[in-house]
Parts: structure tokens; C-alpha cells; sequence
């Protein structure tokens, strides 16, 4: 691998290309008056790592376009936390660009492969029969930024509010668990970043099915249920619709969890249908938009 220091990286790759760019923007992603520029690089890194995640990708490299405005988070800082993710998952940053600009932005390409004859997972394998699984607990991300932003929410968060914090500021993608996945035989599978709610509804959408999920058996973080009600939302609402978690959300049999030797969360079904269903007490969950559009 050659990286950084020539006009383009050389990269050996093996197998299947699985590549994914995000761009992460303040005001709309992060904002430096509320997250520290190391933290906020760590973010970039992590949501381009989560794609790949949710293919079964393994990571290789990261590409960074850097946009700077007037009074920018330190720059090498933001370097250091995006590159240290980046490397600890097996993809260190191999080049880039860096402008100036009126908004300042990080757009990062992630580049995996797919080693050893390993297959990537996409949206439109669900089909009727299969069940659906979560690897960890939502709502701490949506949390965190009304611990940042709210008072309200602050005042109730309690002991849980430096790990919630810590959550929307730094979070993880579950790239070996979407290995481990792709492996035992998941047949779709997305990162829950935009809201379970809506994220479920593309898997939906792509596999011509129906998903239906429990929200009571949708697993919240410590603390989001009594932020969601100091702001007066219901908490599987909150959870189901905060976005930026970066957990996985997988379809697959009944044997999943045992064959991929991780400790998922049954949380629902897939039927014959169309579109994705929350229910609560067995009733539909009234959600509205039901999740966050980047592009709005």
C-alpha cells in the first residue's frame, strides 16, 4: 500500500471492491461549538466505516476531502481522531484534499474489500420468514445532542449522560460484527443511522417486503428513557427515530445470533408486504416523518 505523498494511493486489494462516501457537515452533522475537533474527525471516520460495516466489508483505507471556513475546528486535531479510528479498523487514511471554503465539511471515502471469497450483504436480500436483529441498544446518540443542547434533557440525564455524550460524539462502527454477520448467513442487512423507523423502511423498500418490528423489544441505552420523557416523547418513538446510533439492523434465520457468536437482539420479523412497521402493545407506532433526512 502506498498512501499519502504521491498524486493517488496504490492500494492491493482482495476480491470485490466495497467502497462508500459520506460527507459530514457542520451545523448539519456536528458543530464545533458543542464537539472537540478530535472528536469530530473520529465521527467522520466512524458513519464511512459503519457502511462498509453493514456490507461485511473489511476496511482498507480512507480517502479525506477537507473543507475549511473562517474560525475551523484545529485542523490537526481532527486529523488525528479521524485517522486513529481509521487505522484502528484497518484502514488508514492513504490521502485527500484540503480547501477553503464557507461551510466547513469532512467528506471521507471508504474503501474495503471482500477477502477470502467473503460476500458482501446488501438491502434486498430479506425475504419473508426471516427474522430481524438489532447488535446493540438505540436512542443514545438523539440523547446525547439534546443533553448538549437541552437543558431540559441535561437536568434528567443523571450518571448516563458522559456515556450518551460519548455516544453521538464517538460512535462506533460494528465493522467486526458485520463480518461476522455477512459470514453466518444474514440476508440483508443496514447501519441504523438515520432512524430505525426509516432505515427499516429501505430494507424494505429494496427486498420487496414487509418489516415488521416490536418496538418494545427494541433495546434502549441507560438514560434515553427518562431524557425522552423530560421532552415529552415516547421513548420507543425517541429510539426508533433518533438516528446516528450506527448499530445494525439484520435480517436472517433463526439460527443468526448462534452462527455469528454474537449476542444480537431479536427485535422482528419479515413478512409478505410492503413498507416497515413499528408496533407497541400490538398497535402501530404513529412516527410521522419517522426518522432524520440529512438532505432536508
Amino acid at each position: 500500500m502506498n498512501g499519502i505523498g504521491d498524486d493517488a494511493a496504490e492500494l492491493a486489494l482482495d476480491g470485490v471492491v466495497v467502497a462508500s462516501t459520506d460527507v459530514l457537515l457542520e451545523g448539519v452533522h456536528f458543530r464545533a461549538s458543542t464537539s472537540p475537533a478530535a472528536d469530530i474527525g473520529a465521527k467522520a471516520a466512524a458513519v464511512n466505516l459503519s457502511d462498509l460495516a453493514a456490507m461485511g466489508a473489511r476496511p482498507r483505507a480512507l480517502l479525506v476531502a477537507l473543507t475549511l471556513a473562517p474560525g475551523h475546528p484545529d485542523v490537526g486535531e481532527m486529523f488525528d481522531g479521524l485517522a486513529a479510528v481509521g487505522t484502528g479498523a484497518g484502514a488508514p487514511v492513504v490521502g485527500g484534499d484540503l480547501v477553503c471554503g464557507s461551510v466547513t465539511s469532512l467528506a471521507v471515502t471508504a474503501i474495503g474489500d471482500l477477502p477470502d471469497g467473503d460476500r458482501s450483504v446488501r438491502r434486498d436480500g430479506a425475504a419473508p420468514g426471516d427474522h430481524l436483529w438489532l447488535t446493540g441498544p438505540l436512542g443514545a446518540s438523539a440523547a446525547g445532542l439534546h443533553i448538549l443542547e437541552s437543558e431540559v434533557a441535561a437536568a434528567v440525564a443523571g450518571d448516563a449522560a458522559g456515556a450518551l455524550v460519548s455516544r453521538h460524539r464517538r460512535p462506533e462502527a460494528r465493522v467486526d460484527a458485520g463480518r461476522r454477520l455477512a459470514r453466518a448467513g444474514a440476508t440483508a442487512m443496514i447501519d441504523v443511522s438515520d432512524g430505525l423507523a426509516l432505515d427499516a423502511g429501505r430494507v424494505a423498500a429494496a427486498s420487496g417486503c414487509r418489516l415488521i418490528i416490536d418496538a418494545d423489544s427494541v433495546p434502549r441505552a441507560d438514560g434515553v428513557d427518562a431524557i425522552a420523557g423530560a421532552l415529552g416523547i415516547d421513548p420507543a418513538a425517541f429510539a426508533s427515530t433518533g438516528g446516528e446510533d450506527y448499530e445494525l439492523l439484520a435480517a436472517g434465520p433463526a439460527d443468526l445470533p448462534a452462527q455469528a457468536a454474537l449476542p444480537l437482539i431479536p427485535v422482528g420479523r419479515v413478512t409478505f408486504g410492503s413498507g416497515a412497521t413499528l408496533t407497541t402493545g400490538g398497535r402501530a407506532i404513529e412516527l410521522g416523518q419517522g426518522g432524520y433526512l440529512h438532505a432536508l
